[in-house]
């Protein structure tokens, strides 16, 4: 007897999109995404079978329901769960350019979905000038699409360009009132689109001061949401959109001195090792950023709750996995270069700290970029510690993997690392003579010819550092490789700071020493340019 064998129900299902019946093919999409909610292998499954386009191509027809086009981008956010894997396969193809071309409104949650992988770009959302003002409306309607759009506004927007655009839409005051529903999982994307608009932009910090709900302002609001009985994702997130407007300059330290206490606290307080992971990482950052550039919070910070043990803490891998160990050390060096920024007294304490300055080294030389540029930012601001350049940073020699990465590494790193250089050349420093050895001089002269400011200044400045008391081989060496034509063309650079330390490097150069005759007749011959 022949043998039969039933069809596969998974390509039944499929082959079933392909019927000319809407009725079959609304059937056929329904039952695949009951199939693969909450199973990862029939969602495998179903990819393999190339689901994606032929949903896809259904979706782009003009005779397409909506009730088939619900179903769709509901299954295509549940593929998305899967895997990255799944995601690209998404993204390859064209699902996201069909939802927002599309289905803006009935997607809103796939879209979600799909920004939060790293995978998916967040170009699209601003390229096309009819998405935007749809999220933004959005904001206003039901709670749960509220929710999905300020969760891909928070994801999408970058830089100054869409935060002007959002705060143009409205976005400032049809975000507010998702902070006063009481609903947490409201209230924290609305909170993440309030810092993502609000970071480094005075102008939206400003209009967001200037925000009311009912009668009550959106400061308030954010002061209220700091309070303890709040969920810490809630709290964070406003201590971080109040750190945003504080940084901005819409929240002046001399004015709100006790609000910024508070934010203070509740960052501090969801350092601590019983907060969940990210929480603890994104509080260190928005410490960080918070007093980075106050030298009174630092104070306050480094004695609230044994912050820098707490913080020093994060840098000990114990048993997180590689990623999550990055997060924390990465959060960690940034948190403790702005506690250690001004003090010295601070750096001391961090320093002294045991192993602190083995985990800065190491991390200066950590494959992944962000750990590593924290690190160098770290080792910048303990390098002001007079003491401390004679001892602990001649114990490590940190001047090693500087000079590595000053030699090859991207302009922000290098800005950084030379700024960190600079402390190590002074005078006092241990590390200024192996450092002379290890070929600085060419490295600085090449950095004074670069087109960034900021490169040329921290050449000419760790030169002239370089050049104070230094013996005559030194000097020579150093007007040798610079030239006198590089330096008066320094002397005419068109920023300030740069001409300021080209003229002490002068002095330090020309002090206490014979003056090459060549160097007198070239100084005559340009006299009257300068």
């Amino acid at each position: 007897m022949p043998v039969f064998t039933e069809p596969d129900t998974d390509e039944v299902f499929v082959n079933n999109l392909s019927s000319p019946d809407h009725d079959d093919r609304l059937q056929a999409v329904t039952n695949i995404k009951n199939a693969v909610i909450g199973n990862k292998a029939k969602k495998s499954s179903f990819i393999r079978l190339d689901i994606i386009p032929k949903i896809i191509e259904l979706l782009v027809q003009d005779d397409t329901g909506i009730e088939f086009v619900v179903e769709s981008v509901v299954l295509l956010g549940s593929l998305a769960r899967g895997s990255a894997e799944n995601v690209q396969a998404l993204l390859e193809a064209h699902s996201l350019e069909v939802f927002l071309e599309r289905v803006v409104e009935a997607s809103v949650r796939s879209l979600r979905t799909l920004y939060y992988s790293s995978l998916t770009p967040s170009g699209p959302i601003f390229e096309n000038p009819s998405i935007v003002p749809q999220l933004v409306e959005l904001l206003s309607s039901s709670l749960s699409n509220a929710e999905g759009a300020a969760s891909i506004l928070s994801k999408c927007c970058q830089g100054p360009a869409h935060q002007a655009l959002l705060c143009n839409m409205g976005a400032v005051s049809a975000l507010m009132p998702l902070l006063v529903c009481d609903i947490p999982k409201i209230q924290q994307p609305a909170l993440q689109c309030y810092a993502a608009i609000s970071f480094q932009n005075g102008a939206v910090s400003l209009a967001m001061k200037s925000a009311t709900h009912q009668g009550e302002r959106l400061i308030q609001i954010f002061t209220k949401l700091l309070s303890r009985d709040r969920p810490d994702e809630i709290q964070l997130g406003a201590a971080k959109c109040l750190t945003n407007m504080h940084r901005a300059g819409a929240i002046l330290a001399v004015e709100n001195h006790s609000l910024l206490i508070k934010v203070l606290a509740t960052a501090v307080r969801m350092c601590k090792w019983d907060k969940i992971l990210t929480v603890r990482a994104e509080a260190a950052e928005t410490l960080a950023f918070l007093i980075e550039e106050d030298t009174e919070l630092q104070r306050t910070a480094a004695i609230s709750d044994h912050l820098i043990r707490t913080l020093t803490g994060f840098l000990v891998k114990s048993d997180l996995d590689d990623s999550s160990y990055a997060l924390m050390r990465e959060s960690a060096f940034k948190a403790l270069a702005s506690v250690g920024a001004n003090d010295e007294d601070i750096r001391k304490k961090i320093i002294e700290i045991e192993c602190t300055m083995d985990h800065v080294v190491s991390g200066l030389e950590d494959p992944n970029t962000n750990v590593k540029l924290a690190a160098v930012k770290c080792l910048h601001s303990l390098s002001r510690s007079v003491q401390q350049l004679r001892t602990s940073f001649q114990d490590t020699a940190v001047w090693k993997p500087i000079m590595k990465l000053l030699q090859d590494a991207s302009d922000n790193m290098m800005t950084v690392a030379s700024s960190a250089l600079c402390n190590l050349l002074l005078e006092f420093s241990p590390s200024k003579e192996p450092i002379l050895e290890a070929g600085a001089v060419n490295l600085l002269s090449n950095l004074t010819r670069r087109q960034e400011t900021a490169l040329r200044l921290n050449g000419v400045w760790a030169l002239m550092n370089m050049a104070y008391q230094a013996d005559d081989v030194t000097k020579n060496k150093i007007l040798e490789v610079l030239g006198p034509e590089q330096l008066f063309s320094l002397l005419n650079d068109p920023d300030t700071q740069v001409t300021m330390k080209t003229l002490g490097l002068m002095r330090n150069l020309l002090s206490g020493r014979e003056v090459t005759s060549c160097f007198v007749c070239y100084c005559v011959e340009k006299r009257n340019e300068l």
